[in-house]
C-alpha cells in the first residue's frame, strides 16, 4: 500500500516556490516510500561487533550513547541502497537525464544529502530546472507502477 503522505508531498512539490525546495520535497516523497531492510551476514555481524565494543568502552556516558543510536541505524540497509532497489523493482528499463532509475535516484540522492548536510549542491553547473523536471517524471513514475 502506498502511503499517503508520498502522494501529499508529490502534490505539494507543485507549488513550492523555488525549484531546490521542490526537488527536496519531491525526494521527501520518494523517501517516505523507503523500508530499508535488516543487513545480514558479515556486515551485520560487523555492526554487532562494533556495538559491543561500543557498550564497553570508557567513553562519557552521553558520547557512548550517541554512538550507539548512530551504530544501530547501521543494523539496516542503506537508505541509498534501499532507494535503488525500490527503483530497480518499480521502474525498471526508463531512463532519467540518460541514466537508468537506480542510477538517477543515487545521483538524485547524493545531491539532497549535499544540499540538506551543506547548504549547496557541489556540482556548480547543475541545471535544477532540468532535475527538477526529471525527478517529478521520475517520482510520477515510480507512484504510478506502486498503486499498480
Amino acid at each position: 500500500m502506498l502511503p499517503p503522505l508520498a502522494l501529499e508531498l508529490y502534490s505539494a512539490s507543485f507549488f513550492e516556490p523555488t525549484v531546490r525546495a521542490r526537488f527536496l520535497t519531491l525526494m521527501m516523497a520518494i523517501e517516505t516510500l523507503i523500508k530499508p531492510k535488516k543487513r545480514i551476514g558479515k556486515g551485520k555481524e560487523f555492526v554487532e561487533y562494533l556495538i559491543g565494543q561500543a557498550k564497553q568502552s570508557n567513553l562519557i556516558n552521553s558520547e557512548r550513547q550517541s554512538l550507539l543510536g548512530s551504530l544501530q541505524w547501521l543494523l539496516k540497509e542503506s537508505i541509498s541502497k534501499t532507494g535503488r532497489d525500490l527503483a530497480d523493482k518499480y521502474i525498471g528499463e526508463q531512463k532519467y537525464l540518460n541514466k537508468p532509475p537506480k542510477h538517477f535516484f543515487a545521483y538524485c540522492y547524493s545531491i539532497r544529502s549535499e544540499l540538506v548536510h551543506q547548504g549547496y549542491a557541489k556540482d556548480e553547473s547543475l541545471n535544477f530546472g532540468t532535475l527538477v523536471g526529471e525527478l517529478q517524471r521520475f517520482v510520477a513514475d515510480l507512484l504510478n507502477r506502486i498503486l499498480q
